[in-house]
Formats: structure tokens, sequence, C-alpha cells
């Protein structure tokens, strides 16, 4: 069966249970065309992104730029146009039955962008919709150049620094003392606080290992009651 060549993934997936075995063979096929096509560009540009990743790494220790190359595959596609979570999702997993639950994609996310804003091409969150690259032509010609030329990207070393410093010293502060007070959904205090509900997540596994959240009771644990202070960290946004 021949694919069509307008064909593009829908938003989310139509009900399977309803259609005819050619319109599934059809959808089937023209999907797999669709995903391997993604895929073979994906494949030649996460393998350009972890070398320039391996490179600034080196140049300036100082950022922090810890991801690996599942992750990585967000910024291809995000390259191709604006994308909702479960778009994401099929990017990186096409070839799984049974996929991670779709919130996967906010870790990554928090993963990479501390890259993104340091080669000066940071991820916008467009909230109830997804995600988009802040000009993908700029990054694209920009990671073009790296490849076949070896040049680097100015990088923005000021804005991630405080970025990190603003949010160590006040939101973190914030978001942690919310999440604590365990009044709210993980979601409602991340659109509060205006980061990602991985980064929520992340931050609240920091608390109940250092003893200072109950998830069980879903509130501050009786050993940090009597304390003021919470444990300090970075921003993983």
């Amino acid at each position: 069966m021949t694919p069509a060549e307008d064909f593009t993934l829908p938003k989310r997936p139509p009900d399977f249970s309803v259609m005819s075995r050619d319109a599934l063979e059809l959808y089937a096929a023209n999907a797999d065309f669709v995903l391997r096509s993604q895929q073979e560009v994906i494949r030649s540009r996460v393998w350009d992104i972890m070398r320039l990743k391996e490179v600034l790494g080196r140049a300036y220790p100082q950022l922090d730029i810890n991801f690996g190359s599942t992750p990585a595959k967000i910024i291809p596609r995000l390259c191709e146009g604006d994308a909702s979570k479960f778009e994401l999702l099929s990017a990186i997993y096409w070839e799984r039955f049974e996929q991670p639950e779709v919130k996967i994609i906010d870790v990554f996310i928090c993963k990479i962008r501390p890259f993104m804003r340091a080669v000066g091409y940071p991820i916008e969150t467009l909230w109830g919709r997804g995600y988009r690259l802040s000009d993908r032509d700029g990054f694209c010609k920009m990671l073009r150049e790296f490849s076949q030329n070896g040049t680097l990207p100015d990088v923005d070393l000021s804005a991630p620094k405080e970025t990190l410093q603003r949010l160590s010293e006040a939101r973190v502060k914030a978001l942690r003392e919310d999440i604590v007070a365990g009044r709210d959904t993980l979601k409602s205090i991340s659109v509060r606080h205006g980061v990602s509900q991985g980064c929520a997540q992340y931050h609240k596994k920091l608390l109940i290992e250092a003893d200072e959240f109950d998830p069980k009771e879903n509130r501050l644990s009786p050993r940090s009651a009597s304390r003021q202070t919470l444990p300090g960290h970075g921003d993983r946004s």
C-alpha cells in the first residue's frame, strides 16, 4: 500500500475501533512512512547536538547541560515546528507499542532547556498546546555550520547564570513552600510558579529525599515541621 505524500500525523490518534481494515492499513502505512522519514532527520541532528553539547560542556564547565540522546530528540522535532507533548512523545518512541506516560516530556524539556538557553535559542512553552523553539531556522543554521565547519555558537553565560540564581534564591524557595503546603496539585503549582510540571515533580522528589515532605500525607513531614529552611538546590527547568 503506497503512503500518501500529503499525509500528516494528527494531534491525537484516531478512533481505530471505528475504522475499516483498509483504512487501518492505509493509516499505518502513512504513519510509518512519516515517522521513518522524521527519524532519518532526527538521528542526524541528534548526533550533531550531542557533539555540540560535549564540546560546549568542556569549554564551559559551569553550564548545566547534562542530558542524553533520548531527550535530545525533542530538539530536531521542534525544528520542524510547534509540537504538542503527544507529538514529541511519538517522535521519540515511535517504534514502541507501549509508550511511557506523556509527562516524561516535561522531564526531558527540563533537561534540555539550559543547553538551548545557552546557545541562544530557548524553548518556549505554549500553555495547553505544547512547545516551540524560538527562531528554529536560526538554530538549524547554527547546527549546520557546526556540523560542516566546526563553528561554535556564541554562548550566553549570563542568562543561564542569572536565571539559576533568581530561581535558586526566590522562586525555588516559594515553589517548595507551595509543595510542602500540600494544598494544590503539582499541575496547579507549576502553572502558578511558571515552571513545568516535571520541574515541580523534581523539586518534590528532592524534598521527599530530604525528609521534608511526606508523600503519603501530601504535606510537610513531622521531622521538618519545626524547621523554617528548605534544602537548597539549583534550578532544573
